[in-house]
């Protein structure tokens, strides 16, 4: 894989020059090699479209949906290897249960832009930053739960964030005062050597309650918040304070690999909690998703390409460009990191920059 290295910063360099995104920070290898602290990487780019400051192994990007397993099922693999959540028992009140949301064959449907319905709750979006984070949610999951099924629940995989949305909403009742962000840092973060993964909760543009950190990428010029930088690109997750279980963690590189090497070296949990998760969930058409993870489709048309196998691989995409792939059979990983919606989310070459990466990555 080393002989590649030039191959992939061509590709890398010539991405950020077609604009595919302003940097990208990418990192593969075998997890023998990774368990030892060894891999590759490559580094391509800068910070913003604006910026000379350039990408490296601790550039912090916005994770997107790559939170659904750096943050939610990491926590629910702890919680019930811990006894305290059973798969096969149902959400409290809904006619699903816990694996149904977790392999999004719940019923729910896939998104709504509840965010819309915020802002005109709270009087437009420069007053709702003003409103408590607590306010907020409350409200914020009030919509999320009074949202119909499409389907019955274990009919169909329809990905879905609705779910992942009452996954962080279930476990706040589990302790009073304890919120989320909460358990996953104590539950599964902390743990991680060399980890700082963390949400990003926005509460009030005047009070300016986060410092902006150099080195943390761009993402979308949005036309009613702006150039986002530091704030969570995702509408829904903002307009509930930055903090859910569908999206709002940030982190470097070095993050993410911290977080593969605990995860299969059994630091986050045992190896056979590890492998019920993995476990694979198909809908009658042919739709699969591992529990709380993304998988290889079979038409071998997806990002992973022809690179990882079909049925030991676990992994997800993030919506600003990010991805992660963990190959458990054949014992290698990839990761890619860009900000493609820089600055602006119609940009859909990244499904072609993650395919040739990943080919290029292991065989060249």
């Amino acid at each position: 894989m080393i002989k590649y290295m030039a191959e992939i910063q061509k590709l890398l360099n010539d991405a950020v020059e077609m604009q595919i995104g302003s940097g990208i920070a990418a990192a593969w290898g075998s997890l023998d090699e990774l368990s030892r602290g060894k891999f590759q990487s490559s580094f391509a780019g800068s910070v913003s479209h604006f910026s000379h400051e350039g990408i490296d192994a601790n550039s912090i990007f916005d994770l997107a949906s790559l939170t659904k397993i750096l943050a939610t099922t990491s926590l629910f693999m702890r919680l019930v290897e811990q006894g305290k959540v059973d798969l096969d028992s149902q959400y409290p009140g809904k006619p699903f249960t816990f694996k149904q949301l977790l392999t999004h064959s719940s019923g729910l449907p896939a998104w709504k832009p509840f965010y819309e319905t915020m802002i005109s709750k709270f009087d437009g979006a420069g007053e709702m930053v003003n409103v408590s984070i607590s306010e907020r949610k409350k409200y914020f999951y009030e919509l999320v739960n009074q949202v119909p099924l499409e389907n019955k629940p274990g009919e169909k995989i329809v990905y879905s964030d609705l779910g992942f949305l009452l996954l962080s909403q279930y476990v706040e009742t589990l302790e009073s005062g304890k919120y989320f962000c909460d358990w996953v840092k104590e539950q599964v973060w902390s743990g991680i050597k060399d980890c700082t993964l963390h949400f990003r909760p926005f509460v009030s543009r005047a009070s300016d309650p986060i410092s902006l950190p150099s080195g943390i990428a761009a993402t979308e010029n949005c036309p009613w918040r702006g150039l986002l930088q530091g704030e969570v690109h995702d509408d829904n997750c903002w307009s509930m304070g930055g903090v859910s279980g569908h999206a709002g963690v940030f982190g470097s590189l070095m993050d993410v690999v911290a977080w593969i090497r605990a995860l299969v070296t059994g630091e986050i949990v045992s190896v056979a909690t590890l492998e019920k998760f993995t476990k694979m969930t198909t809908d009658t058409l042919g739709s699969r998703r591992a529990i709380g993870f993304d998988v290889p489709g079979l038409d071998g048309l997806g990002s992973t390409a022809d690179v990882f196998s079909l049925n030991g691989t676990i992994g997800h995409l993030g919506f600003t460009g990010t991805s992660l792939w963990i190959d458990l059979d054949e014992g290698k990983f990839a990761i890619l990191l860009t900000n493609r919606v820089h600055p602006s989310r119609e940009d859909q070459r990244i499904r072609q920059l993650r395919r040739v990466f990943h080919q290029v990555a292991f065989h060249g």
